[in-house]
């Protein structure tokens, strides 16, 4: 039964905890000082805007103007 339970652990500590640890240092992060995924920021920042976009208005004197070219397809 002992040989068992000591069996069972080495193949967690082979298999789970020693690759978790492997990976956790290379990411370059220590284990004591990686942040929780789930943290509410402390300042939270709204954006307000400060004026409406203006819709663009077509002058109608650049008509006379224009230069067009025939184009053949």
């Amino acid at each position: 039964m002992t040989r068992v339970l000591l069996l069972i652990a080495l193949l967690y500590v082979v298999f789970i905890y020693l690759p978790r640890r492997i990976n956790r240092s290379m990411s370059g992060t220590p284990t004591k000082q990686r942040p929780t995924t789930h943290q509410e920021p402390k300042d939270k920042t709204t954006v307000t805007r400060v004026e409406e976009p203006r819709p663009r208005v077509l002058d109608t004197s650049d008509v006379s103007e224009a230069h067009f070219e025939e184009v053949e397809e």
